[in-house]
């Protein structure tokens, strides 16, 4: 199982093998050395940075993650505003 945490939420899921793996592309201008500098040239290189094979599939809704003294402290901030007013 693996877990993913996003700011306050957690999700747990498992790995699946994809039927058809994914290229990660890097998209660059090619820059031919015998051609004079031309910056509106339209020649493009993709480089392959990475193959995903796996995916994560997420089996239940985000969790939150709330602590004990994320609550305390939100009881103070109440107290303070019951106080001001």
């Amino acid at each position: 199982d693996f877990t993913f945490t996003v700011g306050y939420h957690e999700l747990t899921g498992s790995r699946m093998l994809l039927k058809k793996p994914l290229l990660v592309l890097k998209k660059q201008r090619a820059i031919d050395p015998n051609e004079p500098s031309n910056p509106n040239s339209s020649r493009v290189e993709l480089e392959v940075v990475g193959v995903i094979r796996h995916r994560i599939l997420f089996k239940t809704r985000p969790q939150a993650l709330i602590s004990s003294v994320q609550l305390q402290v939100k009881e103070k901030a109440g107290n303070l505003s019951s106080v001001i007013q």
